[in-house]
């Protein structure tokens, strides 16, 4: 199966509100929940809108002059109350509304946990070979949380807010029409300014989402590759990488959190400028008897306007940050199972037994297996491979007698730049670099060494670790790099050798994501890391070839304690 890339699936979305949307439509694990969570919004909404329609009664109420004292007196107090009861209506419909989506969203993340936990359960082990724990575990901890948050509050305020400006729309049109012209002016400039900030905002905050999966997966990475930084004293140069990408993952935040901040101020601003110019046509165009009540009234559904376009500006960090989040979950939900091969079992049918094949058909069970030019012996306890890398000449010099004397047998890997610079040392150090010709020597002399490829120019911890990809570094232009650098040192091997290494030791020991999938479709059989685990070999388990674990031996290291740490992991 091919390798599976996160990123293909987490597809930029021209409308982020389609993804909204689709999160929306869980909603459909909850359905009595939220019809009455719908009532309750269509109840709170009709309080406030209640309340606001009360103030032109009670303002032509003040105005009127002609009334008995008594019956003003009774209607003052009869409007009182009215308002008191509806601002009460709207609390408790507040209250119950919460209490309803608090429910709905504990029920819509238990089923999108289930869904992200056995969409993960089908997919093929290289899935998590090739994807980092950290980055993996991102989905079940901040885009889930980020989900979360959206449901409970963003989405709420969101339906109030809608429902409660079309009903303001409406008592608007009814008040004057001539004010509610002025408001789809000032409205049409609301809602440019809320459509730039919003594709702008959904892009940083990916972004951010992005970065906070590679900082995840390389502290992941780091912590357990502790040991190999420690024995190679990487330390510096870990740091150094690890500085980088925390600084792109600060400049992301500052910038995601800066671009939607600006939304609120903008927004209150330019709700205070309609409100002004409002009041002030109001005074120039509206005359005659309970002109005060309608100005006042429709003074009010402007204030509820840019109250609730206020609240969808205080819900829009966290409903940006869900949209990102919910994105990246939906992209590993839509990820495509491994597909089932089926299973070869044996059934016995009289005396006979046969193969049941996935389609069905049986296959007699045949007994004339025949050993041919078999040889058998017993497999040391624990068989051991002895690995050089960067190709030093003492390789050569000292390594072949040593192999002779113990029977043993052992990879060298060298460095095609220092095989380059060994052209012109002519001095003769046992500790200079293998020789192109020396290279040559070794492929048609020793039988007891195996020549490996160790890069051709990227065995360096600057710009980048080994062969390992830069923080922000596209995968595409990562892989031309690898690549080309890997089909140079295969090419230089095989002019020289007379053939092709099929064994890849990682500079540094580094296993970038994808690499292993990469060198086995250029003909690689085995590969080495630095990580210190012993290797299980299973009978055609070709992929434990495949980053396999060695004990590092450096020489500030005492032989006693190198085999204590050997002992310990195995």
């Amino acid at each position: 199966m091919p390798r599976v890339d996160l990123q293909k699936y987490n597809k930029k979305v021209e409308n982020p509100f389609a993804i909204l949307w689709r999160l929306v439509c869980y909603f459909k694990h909850c359905r009595l929940l939220l019809t009455a969570a719908m009532l309750s919004i269509l109840a709170y909404v009709a309080a406030t809108i209640g309340a606001a329609y009360c103030m032109k009664p009670l303002t032509n109420l003040l105005e009127s002059s002609g009334a008995a004292p008594n019956e003003t007196y009774a209607k003052y107090i009869s409007l009182i109350l009215g308002l008191a009861g509806l601002y009460l209506l709207s609390a408790l419909t507040n209250y119950l509304l919460n209490r309803l989506m608090l429910e709905c969203s504990a029920i819509i993340m238990k089923q999108l946990r289930t869904e992200l936990f056995d969409t993960m359960q089908r997919q093929p082990v290289r899935f998590f070979d090739e994807n980092k724990t950290g980055a993996l575990m991102s989905y079940y901890t901040s885009d889930i949380e980020a989900t979360n948050e959206l449901l409970q509050h963003s989405i709420t305020q969101l339906a109030i807010s809608i429902t409660s400006l079309l009903g303001t729309i409406g008592m608007m049109l009814a008040l004057s029409m001539r004010l509610f012209a002025i408001m789809v002016v000032l409205g049409a400039i609301v809602v440019l300014v809320v459509r730039v900030t919003t594709k702008i905002s959904k892009r940083t905050y990916a972004s951010q989402q992005r970065l906070t999966a590679a900082v995840s997966g390389y502290m992941e990475e780091m912590i357990t590759g502790q040991r190999d930084v420690k024995v190679f004293t990487h330390e510096k140069e870990v740091m150094e990488q690890f500085d980088v990408i925390n600084q792109d993952l600060c400049k992301a935040s500052t910038t995601a959190t800066t671009v939607t901040s600006m939304v609120g101020p903008i927004l209150n601003n330019l709700s205070h400028i309609f409100y002004a110019i409002t009041c002030a046509v109001g005074v120039l165009w509206l005359t005659g008897e309970g002109a005060g009540g309608i100005l006042i009234g429709f003074l009010q559904y402007v204030r509820t306007f840019a109250d609730r376009v206020s609240q969808i500006s205080e819900q829009f960090n966290a409903l940006m940050m869900a949209l990102a989040g919910a994105e990246r979950i939906f992209g590993i939900l839509d990820l495509p199972p491994e597909e089932d091969q089926g299973q070869v079992t044996l059934e016995q049918k009289g005396d006979d037994y046969h193969w049941r094949m996935p389609d069905g058909t049986l296959v007699p069970l045949r007994g004339d297996v025949r050993f041919d030019h078999v040889d058998f012996a017993y497999v040391p306890e624990k068989p051991v491979l002895l690995t050089f890398d960067d190709g030093y000449r003492s390789s050569l010099t000292l390594l072949p007698a040593l192999l002779e004397r113990y029977g043993a047998y052992a990879v060298v890997a060298p460095v095609g730049s220092y095989c380059d610079a060994a052209l012109q040392d002519d001095d003769g150090s046992p500790h200079s670099s293998m020789r192109w010709e020396d290279m040559a020597q070794a492929a048609l002399e020793l039988p007891r060494i195996t020549l490996a490829n160790h890069s051709y120019a990227l065995h360096s911890i600057r710009p980048r670790l080994g062969c390992s990809r830069l923080p922000g570094e596209s995968r595409e232009h990562w892989q031309q790099i690898f690549l080309e650098d890997t089909e140079k040192m295969q090419r230089a091997m095989e002019d020289i050798c007379g053939s092709a290494p099929y064994i890849y030791a990682y500079p540094y020991g580094s296993v970038p994501e994808g690499a292993d999938a990469l060198l086995r479709q250029q003909g690689f059989a085995m590969t080495f890391s630095c990580y210190e685990r012993p290797c299980v070999l299973r009978q055609g388990d070709r992929d434990g070839l495949f980053s396999m674990g060695r004990f590092n031996r450096d020489g500030r290291l005492q032989s006693a304690d190198f085999l204590d740490r050997w002992e310990e992991k195995q």
